[in-house]
């Protein structure tokens, strides 16, 4: 009977430890989670959102093949691309939809109020109707905004170019992010008593000819927004200031690679990578509708020493001692 009863507690013991093993395992450890990543075209700035995103991704433990499958598609800012690409992601049932760009983010939330969806690079999150609010969007959608510092940026003209009255802004009229940003640096330079003349586009093959008319009215400084029109024609705008000798603050520093004087603004690497912890916290089951819209909080200097050089201008040193020297 001992013997008996000995027996039925190993089995019973076993069958415990079995069964423990079984429920501590992940539910979806079998599972490659699908995830469709839209980027509206090819250009630095959006390109580092998107190592930024894979890279937190990657550091959370997934990797491509193994317990998630991601599939990158680039729009090459096509509209038409844009749907077509959305259309895929839905038809493909993926389980997260990321972002990059506010016309990528507006095409796949026009397309979905089911799959969720987290953006990087995109301004004004509200008048792009995608969200209901800032603190609780309440809808498939989230993720982290590149809203300009213009405070910061404006206080960088006033002290980089202390004389300046009148100030260029090419951008193009179809970015909602765009005219968001063209009206708020109308507000600050009204304040500031600068004249904003703008100079509106609709593709990038005409970013040299505005610059070119902005320089013709004299301008004292450009003003370059984020905007993925512009950025992608951003030597055309930096080369025309150059001839002209007129300096350019700019808001992001792929800008000033490619050119133009001197950023404050986003790091877009650390943006993306806020942006993909943010969708890692998704593909773990956090709901998108309660997540708050997330802004990056460090600004960086960055100053292109080769355009100082040619515009001969002095920076003050309290943006110098910080900057990073391209």
């Amino acid at each position: 009977m001992k013997k008996f009863l000995l027996t039925t507690l190993v089995i019973l013991l076993s069958a415990s430890l079995i069964l423990t093993g079984c429920s501590s395992a992940p539910a979806s450890s079998d599972k490659i989670l699908k995830v469709g990543l839209i980027q509206l075209v090819e250009h630095p700035s959006l390109d580092y959102v998107r190592e930024g995103m894979l890279e937190a991704i990657k550091d959370a433990g997934f990797e491509q093949g193994v317990n998630i499958d991601i599939d990158y598609q680039n729009a090459q800012a096509d509209q038409s691309t844009m749907n077509t690409i959305a259309n895929k992601f839905v038809g493909d049932q993926v389980d997260l939809i990321i972002s990059i760009t506010t016309p990528s983010t507006q095409v796949v939330a026009a397309n979905t109020t089911d799959i969720p969806i987290v953006f990087g690079a995109v301004t004004d999150p509200i008048a792009a109707k995608l969200v209901k609010s800032l603190e609780k969007p309440d809808t498939n959608v989230t993720g982290v905004s590149d809203l300009n510092p213009f405070e910061a940026q404006f206080e960088m003209m006033q002290k980089v170019v202390p004389d300046a009255k009148k100030i260029g802004i090419v951008f193009n009229t179809s970015e909602v992010n765009s005219q968001v940003q063209v009206d708020k640096a109308k507000e600050f330079g009204d304040k500031l008593g600068y004249e904003i003349i703008t100079a509106p586009i609709v593709n990038s093959s005409e970013v040299l000819q505005a610059a070119q008319m902005l320089a013709g009215k004299e301008i004292d400084a450009f003003y370059v927004i984020t905007d993925n029109t512009v950025a992608q024609s951003i030597n055309s705008l930096s080369q025309v200031a150059i001839e002209n000798n007129i300096p350019t603050i700019v808001a992001e520093d792929s800008q000033v690679e490619g050119g133009c004087l001197i950023s404050i603004g986003i790091d877009y690497k650390i943006h993306g990578y806020q942006a993909g912890e943010m969708a890692v916290r998704v593909l773990k089951g956090a709901n998108p509708a309660e997540m708050p819209i997330e802004y990056q909080k460090d600004l960086k200097v960055v100053i292109n020493s080769e355009t100082q050089k040619a515009l001969g201008i002095e920076i003050p040193e309290e943006y110098t001692k910080e900057a990073t020297f391209i």
